[in-house]
């Protein structure tokens, strides 16, 4: 029997240091309970005197790289959306996680490249959403009754003294 599940992880504000081109890194590290991955996404709030002077890259724990916003990418001072939708990635494909395992450590790095006083400018929160389908088992004490049509995908395993009525398996 496999689960669904839904697995939150997310890092608390972290200050952007201003004009800084090393930026800072901030890592989640995401142990998800293994199985198919149906959808993963990545939300960002962040505040900046210009974020259209900031820059942030996801790296993934296999490497791959995914510019969520760019220099020159849009206006104001606040960007507060998911990846990858309602807001497509400037490059990458996150949607490429689903099916595989995401556990490992992705890291986002944010970059200041505009002068306003040399101190930090702004800040950052960010977290990833992994939704899927468990490959752990599950097991049953007692009785378990099933009523109606069930379909069963994959084995099944029947230890012990098992009566099977109605309709087969």
């Amino acid at each position: 029997i496999t689960t669904d599940y839904t697995s939150a992880f997310s890092a608390g504000s972290i200050s952007i240091p201003d004009n800084n081109p090393s930026g800072v890194v901030s890592q989640i590290v995401l142990q998800t309970p293994g199985g198919t991955v149906d959808s993963l996404s990545v939300t960002l709030n962040l505040q900046n005197s210009d974020i259209s002077s900031v820059s942030a890259v996801l790296t993934a724990p296999d490497g791959a790289e995914y510019v969520l916003t760019d220099d020159g990418e849009g206006s104001g001072t606040q960007i507060n959306t998911t990846y990858p939708a309602p807001t497509s990635p400037v490059s990458g494909d996150l949607t490429t996680w689903v099916g595989a395992d995401p556990s490992g450590t992705w890291a986002l790095r944010v970059q200041d490249h505009a002068f306003l006083n040399n101190n930090d400018d702004g800040n950052f929160a960010w977290s990833i959403l992994v939704t899927g389908e468990s490959g752990a088992s599950a097991q049953i004490n007692g009785t378990l009754n099933i009523t109606d049509n069930t379909n069963l995908d994959g084995d099944l395993a029947v230890a012990g003294n098992t009566a099977f009525m109605g309709g087969g398996l």
